[in-house]
């Protein structure tokens, strides 16, 4: 079906009767908030609508349909490559390196992320939910009387595991880069390293312990894993 560019005013073929623009940017330009910045006061209320909506979404239980699934290795290969042509394409995520003072609207960014809602909802959220690894480092790592919480967060950083002041990350050998089996070739890779040492620092000028174990030595010796842990929480 032959249609006319609502943008461009160039002819493009149609698959669909109720497309008006002929590629994305030319959509884009046609957005509503096309050009503008969150100091608008039609973002600002944009925003305060969407932020209620996901609130009332999270306590009255609904949760997104992916949260808790897991995604096979072909689809996360191809996920990753995705990332990383981003990054070298020049695509960075607009938060890097920014601490939790910098972040805008500073009041609300605090309270989202140590002590509102957002974190205690998502603290509930992932009982019973996690990546693979995770779950199974929950079931066969994690003694049944020790006193846990999953997704601590500190500095606005989150852990995957909290014992008192023990906090404890379960790294992936691909993605974390297990140097005994990968080197960090992709820029995805690279990134999730510094961002090891950054959780690292957090973690250490807050006062607690940081145990990071591999996917591989979890997988192979989970009990030898259980036995490191209760000797850093005793």
């Amino acid at each position: 079906m032959l249609k006319i560019c609502e943008t461009c005013k160039e002819e493009f073929n149609a698959r669909l009767s109720k497309r008006k623009y002929c590629s994305r940017k030319c959509a884009n330009k046609k957005a509503w908030n096309a050009g503008l910045d969150t100091s608008d006061p039609r973002i600002k209320s944009y925003t305060e609508k969407m932020t209620s909506t996901v609130r009332k979404q999270y306590e009255n239980g609904r949760r997104s349909w992916i949260e808790g699934k897991g995604h096979n290795k072909e689809i996360r290969n191809k996920m990753s490559k995705i990332v990383s042509k981003q990054y070298e394409d020049g695509r960075e995520p607009w938060n890097k390196g920014l601490t939790i003072e910098q972040y805008p609207d500073t009041e609300r960014s605090r309270k989202n992320f140590s002590d509102g809602w957002y974190t205690e909802k998502r603290k509930a959220s992932f009982k019973g939910f996690g990546s693979k690894l995770e779950l199974f480092f929950e079931k066969e790592c994690l003694e049944e009387n020790f006193l846990y919480t999953k997704q601590k967060c500190v500095e606005g950083k989150l852990f995957d595991f909290a014992i008192g002041n023990v906090l404890i990350e379960v790294d992936g050998d691909y993605h974390h880069c297990n140097p005994k089996k990968y080197t960090p070739d992709s820029v995805l890779q690279k990134q999730t390293i510094i961002n090891d040492h950054i959780k690292n620092s957090i973690a250490l000028r807050n006062g607690f312990k940081i145990l990071r174990f591999w996917e591989t030595d979890i997988y192979e010796n989970p009990e030898a894993i259980r036995n490191k842990i209760m000797q850093e929480i005793d």
